[in-house]
């Protein structure tokens, strides 16, 4: 009569052992997930980041670009400018 007696014992015992054997998985689940969910957490941190320099790089080269358009707008102006000046002093032209 004592066998029956323990015998559930350690039938509850076993399944609690089971319970904390499945709660352990679960918790090495979850921490599993939260770091997948922080990767991608940063993940979409550096996808915009990225997306904002983009912008900020395009906007310095296009700035850049005009400026660079206007430089060589004068220097031309002022070298053709020149010539003329050089043209129209040699053959005598004093202009109007």
């Amino acid at each position: 009569m004592n066998l029956r007696g323990e015998q559930p014992e350690i039938i509850v015992i076993e399944h609690l052992r089971g319970l904390r054997r499945d709660i352990g998985d679960i918790r090495a689940e979850v921490q599993t997930l939260k770091a997948v969910m922080a990767t991608k957490s940063d993940l979409q941190s550096l996808r915009a980041d990225v997306a904002c320099d983009t912008l900020a790089m395009q906007r310095d080269t296009g700035e850049q670009i005009v400026d660079l358009r206007l430089a060589l707008i004068d220097y031309h102006s002022a070298a053709v400018g020149h010539g003329v000046n050089a043209r129209s002093s040699s053959a005598g032209w004093n202009g109007p």
